[in-house]
């Protein structure tokens, strides 16, 4: 992107590639980076309705959701048709629900985001014909609003119309979902057959909770899932202690990967195609190195 960017000169290819470009900014998490690459294509006129969806992003990166919100609105205000918008600002008040703390006086505001939430999702997934993703985070919106049986139905229609199509996160998000019903109604079996699914999709910020409470059970299957808790956990340590190094946090990077190895030698696997295996290998090349 930032070849292309270069070649195209000042032109309108120059201006979609630049957008593209803040995108990917956005995607690596570099928001301050992005923000200033479409305050420059601001500043030239250029007119894009994906530019409202990346300033969003990169405000709800530097954890402004307020703003986010309100770009998103008056985006979705002035393009009543527009899915993306829609399922932009679904997701986004859905999320800071989720994000608020359980305190009382939390209840109302986070009742109100969901509600919110609830509505705009549903309006998503009527104007994008229903696609998978929306439809997913609609079940979602459905089960933290305590109606489990619509949540259900949701979550179930989107990972079937979207099987093989649906991106690993939106996917493994849906499973865990499943799990976090299939506990609440008292079937752990049923959590933990959604839950293998997501461990296999690597989703360990997801399942590491979800799998703790199906290891706590008293399932048949109780092992299994203490197994994959375990492992997840160590799987975990593996990106955070990426992320660390990245920061030249080389001290606390080394922890991190000791625990990790350390966590995968007292919960091993036979079986080779574990996803949690790649990380165990990460983490012996990483500790040979940084030692």
């Amino acid at each position: 992107l930032e070849a292309s960017y270069a070649a195209l000169g000042q032109t309108p290819q120059a201006q979609e590639a630049a957008l593209a470009r803040a995108e990917a900014l956005l995607s690596m998490g570099q928001s301050r980076s992005a923000l200033v690459v479409i305050d420059g294509l601001l500043r030239d006129g250029y007119q894009h309705p994906r530019i409202p969806l990346a300033i969003a992003s990169a405000l709800r990166l530097s954890d402004d959701g307020t703003a986010a919100e309100a770009v998103l609105q008056d985006a979705l205000t002035a393009d009543p048709a527009s899915a993306a918008v829609a399922y932009a600002l679904g997701d986004l008040r859905l999320g800071l629900s989720e994000s608020l703390a359980e305190a009382p006086e939390a209840a109302e505001r986070r009742q109100a985001l969901a509600q919110s939430a609830l509505e705009t999702l549903q309006s998503a997934a009527q104007l994008s014909q229903q696609s998978p993703e929306v439809v997913a985070r609609l079940g979602e919106a459905w089960r933290v609003m305590g109606n489990l049986g619509e949540a259900r139905a949701a979550l179930t229609l989107a990972l079937e119309t979207g099987a093989g199509t649906l991106p690993a996160r939106i996917h493994a998000r849906a499973l865990c979902s499943l799990g976090r019903i299939g506990l609440a109604e008292g079937q752990a079996e049923e959590a933990q057959a959604r839950l293998e699914e997501a461990y296999a999709l690597a989703s360990w910020n997801k399942a590491i909770p979800l799998l703790n409470r199906v290891a706590g059970s008293n399932i048949p299957e109780k092992a299994d899932a203490m197994r994959m808790y375990n492992r997840a956990r160590a799987a975990h340590l593996v990106v955070e202690a990426r992320e660390l190094k990245k920061a030249r946090n080389w001290k606390d990077a080394l922890v991190k990967l000791h625990a990790a190895q350390k966590a995968f030698e007292l919960w091993p696997t036979v079986d080779a195609g574990d996803p949690a295996e790649t990380y165990l290998r990460e983490a012996t090349q990483e500790l040979k190195q940084l030692s």
